[in-house]
């Protein structure tokens, strides 16, 4: 049986996610445990679907770089969802 890392499986699934057409995209840390050349690559394709595809593109992270590129940005602080300036 072949298994798969975590960082592959996540892969994956964002690749059927994009595959798909599927018109929200739901992403949970999708550049979470990737090293940092495929995370922007990652990142760049959630980015061109959002804009050139006209899909909503919702991720929840932690990395910083992942936020800069969203075009909104909440943050939850103290149980509240607050909008970044």
């Amino acid at each position: 049986m072949l298994a798969l890392s975590g960082g592959q499986q996540r892969r994956v699934a964002i690749a059927r996610a994009l595959g798909s057409d599927a018109r929200a995209l739901l992403c949970d840390e999708p550049t979470g445990s990737l090293d940092e050349d495929t995370a922007e690559e990652i990142a760049g394709l959630l980015v061109r679907a959002a804009h050139e595809e006209g899909r909503c593109v919702v991720a929840v992270t932690h990395s910083r770089d992942l936020a800069r590129r969203a075009d909104r940005v909440l943050r939850l602080k103290r149980g509240r969802l607050v909008r970044e300036q």
